[in-house]
């Protein structure tokens, strides 16, 4: 059985900078390293597979009225997945990975609509390491959801 090990920090904000400007932000550094593995020797004291050392988000939205009609928002963020490794002795590896996202949107009272849009930029990227090599993230993509308040 595979042993792992993780020493690191985490953080989050989540707050209102006005009562129009909302920021979220959240990032993650972790030393993580197997302490044990009896059927891989080898692999002790390498990083176990998909464990990136450094994970962060940020994330703002702005609200805004159009003509006097309040309820609009636009928004925008950054996803950072640092390196990772695919098997458990360090040989093959996932790039780090910068995705921008973005968003627009109105909000009424007991309904609301948005467009968000993926990886702004078109970056290759992938999402997760595996032994068969990794899994590759979206391109660019939008998508539309309408949500009820009740």
């Amino acid at each position: 059985m595979k042993t792992p090990a993780t020493r690191g920090a985490e953080a989050s904000i989540d707050t209102a900078l006005t009562d129009q400007w909302h920021l979220l932000a959240n990032v993650t550094s972790q030393d993580a390293y197997t302490t044990d593995n009896p059927r891989g020797i080898s692999s002790v004291g390498h990083r176990p597979q998909g464990a990136p050392n450094f994970l962060g988000n940020l994330w703002t939205t702005y609200r805004f009225p159009i003509a006097g009609i309040g309820g609009f928002r636009i928004g925008g963020g950054v996803n950072y997945q640092d390196k990772s490794y695919s098997d458990l002795t360090n040989t093959n590896s996932i790039p780090s990975s910068v995705v921008w996202n973005g968003l627009l949107g109105y909000q009424a009272s007991v309904w609301g609509v948005d467009v968000n849009l993926r990886n702004l930029t078109t970056r290759r990227y992938f999402i997760a390491a595996n032994g068969a090599g990794a899994l590759v993230g979206e391109s660019r993509s939008a998508f539309v959801s309408v949500h009820a308040d009740l």
